[in-house]
């Protein structure tokens, strides 16, 4: 897939552990292969974390969260180093071609496979929208999954672990940390956050979502390297 479009920054800067990230900022861009377009919802890299503006340049990523539109058949670009999950977010999900191999995948299912491997779309007939984490291999490791959500739910993560929660279903209210004092009553304390809209939550960090509906989790820990 092809260079994403830069949403412009949103929310607390992501260096104070938590960020509000609207679906409504990012600008979407086209494939290389004209097949569809691709969004940033969040990107770390060159050991900075952002949202960043229209036609900033990025000379590489160590994770990134986007959507992508799947307008056409095709080839996804090869990402040597990189492991990807996608996730459909359409009714009719997505078919792919991997490594040769039909692939059916749902609604809110999620396929791992590296950036090398030759995988392709097929059989699309109508505008489709995935859900994407990349990241290199060599410096994190990852996972993205879904998760229901009825009333109040705490978000956290490790001293080495990032995450991205972005809504798939329904309308939250969010705000950092544990459950606030007299949250989500008129949600003082927080944000709204409807679908597609998204947070970043730093290292070692709590954010509380209450509503109910469904989200998507990226999470991002860092690579642990030996030294002989």
């Amino acid at each position: 897939m092809p260079e994403a479009g830069r949403a412009p920054e949103a929310g607390r800067a992501p260096e104070a552990g938590w960020a509000w990230l609207p679906a409504a900022d990012r600008v979407p861009v086209p494939w290389r292969n004209g097949g569809g377009t691709t969004t940033e919802v969040f990107v770390r890299g060159a050991g900075v974390g952002r949202s960043a503006g229209p036609g900033a340049v990025d000379a590489g990523f160590a994770w990134r969260v986007s959507i992508a539109v799947v307008e056409h058949d095709g080839d996804f670009s090869l990402y040597p180093g990189v492991d990807r999950w996608l996730m459909p977010l359409s009714a009719g999900g997505l078919r792919l071609i991997d490594d040769g191999t039909l692939v059916p995948v749902g609604r809110h299912e999620v396929r791992a496979f590296p950036g090398e491997r030759a995988v392709a779309s097929v059989g699309v007939t109508t505008p489709t929208l995935d859900l994407n984490l990349m990241l290199r291999r060599s410096r994190s490791t990852g996972s993205l999954a879904t998760a229901e959500v009825a009333g109040s739910t705490v978000l956290a993560t490790a001293a080495a672990e990032e995450l991205v929660a972005v809504v798939l279903e329904g309308v939250f209210a969010a705000a950092p940390g544990a459950v606030p004092e007299g949250f989500p009553e008129g949600a003082r304390s927080g944000r709204s956050l409807a679908r597609h809209d998204a947070v970043f939550l730093g290292a070692g960090r709590q954010g509380t979502l209450h509503g109910v509906g469904r989200i998507a989790v990226a999470r991002i820990a860092t690579a642990v390297v030996a030294v002989a």
